[in-house]
């Protein structure tokens, strides 16, 4: 029987092999400058054709496996499908099992769904409709930091959608594929799918950086140049704006496995959200939204002790005089309500919240403006 090997050695590795014995593999995740557990891994198995092999996290490293098991290529990353609760050792414990084929000599096992730069220049090429690509900024390691825009017509606002200021936090990908695909608004569109680029290709956590993470250094001379470019792009628009934020929430469980807004702590902010919740939950189709499960402001984790040393990037855009709308929405891992997450259903959602965004700005013109009284 050959002996198989589990290493971190492909596009976004992450994984730190603590001891292998038999059929059996205990691993933990590579937390490298994260401070206290997160739950990121992507590794890959090779010679185990032919055998049943399990895979068990170590208690410290906390919850590792998701709410549809681990995500499984075999295809060296090409494409990615949900290997099943049924393969995990939840809820009593951290693991899975696999019963590699006879011809399986490769696999690849990622708690996410990945989404890396390959990903996005796949789809790039396919894209049928018109788009021009920029480049924000050079990352902190100096890789060219993407921007999609759809120019808009005259005076019309801009959209800004931004994603992995958390690298590990990989679904918004492909809901934003969805997005681009369905956009029909007069609006600008403006993308930036990977805020922290080098976090997201090198396989980071991204989430609880030591010192700050990206989406905690929206202060006076931030930290990182990609969050200093994104700064410094809002800054210079002329017109009005409106942000958006895409994040995924905690590993599995409760609201972690529904699509949910962020509810802001300004009173006119969290007023603004409230008919783009009633039009989202009206669109959506792929994945359900529904905005009674929205955390608002002072419950769950949201709340004054979470903020009281940082600022995300939707709270920074909202003091900008320019902006009219600025939201985080959280889409889950794995599960959002029953339904599965996978590439199909976020990018059926993204074309519904590209609907919902133009059908908010055709309805609520005023909001336009950054200060506009109650109606």
């Amino acid at each position: 029987m050959s002996m198989w090997r589990v290493d971190a050695d492909l596009p976004a590795g992450n994984i730190i092999v603590e001891a292998q014995e038999g059929h059996r593999v205990w691993l933990r995740p590579d937390l490298r400058d994260t401070l206290g557990p997160w739950f990121y891994w992507k590794f890959r198995v090779r010679g185990a054709a032919g055998q049943e092999i399990q895979f068990a996290f170590s208690p410290e490293a906390g919850c590792c496996v998701g709410a549809r098991g681990p995500a499984i290529s075999r295809d060296q990353g090409t494409s990615w499908s949900w290997l099943g609760i049924e393969s995990t050792g939840l809820p009593e414990n951290e693991s899975f099992r696999y019963r590699f084929a006879e011809d399986e000599d490769e696999l690849w096992f990622c708690m996410a769904l990945p989404y890396l730069l390959a990903e996005w220049q796949r789809w790039l090429k396919g894209l049928q409709r018109p788009y021009q690509l920029e480049c924000l900024g050079l990352s902190g390691k100096g890789r060219e930091l993407p921007m999609l825009r759809l120019p808009g017509e005259t005076d019309a606002p801009v959209v800004m959608v931004t994603a992995r200021h958390h690298s590990c936090e990989s679904s918004p990908g492909y809901l934003i594929e969805g997005l681009v695909e369905a956009w029909d608004s007069p609006a600008e569109l403006c993308v930036i799918p990977f805020v922290d680029l080098d976090g997201c290709e090198e396989g980071d956590q991204g989430k609880n950086r030591k010192g700050q993470d990206h989406n905690r250094a929206y202060l006076a001379n931030p930290p990182y140049v990609e969050t200093r470019a994104l700064m410094a792009y809002v800054e210079q628009m002329q017109g009005p704006f409106m942000a958006l934020d895409l994040h995924c929430p905690w590993i599995r469980s409760d609201h972690n496995e529904q699509l949910y807004i962020v509810g802001a702590s300004d009173p006119e902010q969290a007023r603004r959200q409230e008919p783009f919740s009633q039009l989202l939950e009206e669109y959506a189709e792929g994945l359900p939204y529904e905005r009674k499960h929205n955390v608002a402001y002072g419950t769950s984790w949201n709340t004054h002790k979470n903020y009281s040393s940082f600022k995300p990037f939707a709270r920074w855009s909202w003091e900008q005089d320019a902006c009219f709308f600025a939201s985080t929405f959280e889409i889950p891992y794995a599960t959002a309500g029953s339904v599965e997450v996978n590439p199909d259903s976020l990018r059926r959602f993204g074309a519904s919240l590209a609907r919902s965004i133009a059908a908010y700005l055709r309805s609520t013109p005023e909001k336009q403006r950054k200060h506009c009284p109650a109606p």
